[in-house]
């Protein structure tokens, strides 16, 4: 029988419930947070947080690129598709519903076909594909769907809920459970250099990508030992970029956090016009109905500007909100 837990862990049995209180599992249906499944209630706790609008990354139904009958499969992903875009439909300047895109079929047109099925029928601004695909992002398998993305300006995001064998810090491996918390939001490192070293950015300069709930501090990192790589591994390995990683990441690579002082400390490294907050509302990671005052504590010292830009404007720019 199936429980729930984590999944609504801000709201459980009519409690507003903080680390100290989470339930991990075992939760009927009735007494998770209503705003879980109900789209008005979500709203409602949404308002009561100060957050205007919110693109919901559901990672659990990410299982469905698991399921090894295709035909199967695939009515798995229109169904969930049609679920997000129906709960999104009672606010659609407020929700915003990420489908999940079959890429790991033979071939890349069913992705495509299902991203246009979604924009017709529910008129979606982003479309989610896994973190961890069999085959990696540097292949040009997925050229299709990126030069249809880019004509779209539909910004794709990686979400970490589909885990893998080889996936940093996967449940099947065993280990703590706290341990591979933290391991798994270095795993955007794989689809972050595949895309940039398998040259994407370069023939398709104004795709934009997303790593959702991956946090930015890690990206500090990242761009210095990627420009580093370039310069001195570039020549005598004959890999050759039309622009520096770090340069990709500013321009290409949107990121999302949720309490990050590193991050935003050293934004103009990594990029003030491409990273965007996130409550995370309701998961265990979340800062509702808190929000306001942890914003206020992520982000002193900050300049109104780009505080602004990182809370609201770059998410209002990439989404196209009103």
């Amino acid at each position: 029988m199936a429980s729930f837990g984590l999944a609504s862990a801000t709201l459980q049995k009519g409690v507003i419930r903080g680390p100290e209180q989470y339930i991990p599992n075992g939760l009927k249906f009735e007494e998770i947070a209503r705003g879980s499944w109900d789209p008005k209630q979500h709203v409602a706790d949404m308002k009561a947080d100060g957050c205007d609008a919110s693109v919901l990354y559901i990672g659990v139904a990410a299982g469905v690129y698991n399921i090894k009958d295709r035909d199967l499969r695939l009515a798995c992903f229109r169904a969930f598709n049609d679920w997000l875009g129906e709960f999104c439909s009672y606010d659609p300047d407020r929700l915003i519903g990420p489908p999940l895109l079959p890429v790991e079929e033979e071939s890349i047109q069913d992705a495509i076909d299902e991203l246009h099925r979604n924009v017709k029928q529910w008129n979606i601004r982003t479309a989610q594909i896994p973190i961890f695909p069999w085959k990696r992002y540097y292949d040009k398998f997925y050229d299709p769907l990126w030069a249809v993305a880019q004509e779209m300006e539909m910004p794709l995001a990686f979400h970490r809920g589909l885990n893998r064998p080889f996936a940093f810090g996967a449940p099947g491996q065993g280990g703590p459970f706290m341990a591979n918390q933290v391991m798994r939001d270095f795993s955007y490192c794989m689809p972050f250099a595949d895309v940039i070293f398998g040259g994407a950015f370069d023939r398709f300069p104004n795709l934009k990508l997303v790593s959702a709930e991956g946090r930015t501090g890690w990206l500090i990192h990242f761009v210095q030992r990627a420009d580093e790589s370039i310069r001195r591994h570039g020549p005598w390995s004959k890999v050759k970029l039309n622009r520096l990683p770090s340069e990709c990441v500013k321009r290409n690579l949107y990121s999302t956090f949720i309490e990050d002082r590193v991050g935003i400390l050293m934004r103009e490294l990594i990029g003030v016009d491409t990273q965007m907050w996130s409550s995370d509302y309701p998961h265990s990671d979340s800062t509702w109905p808190n929000s306001r005052k942890v914003i206020e504590e992520q982000f002193e010292g900050v300049p109104a500007q780009d505080k602004y830009k990182m809370i609201a404007g770059n998410a209002i720019r990439l989404y196209k909100l009103s």
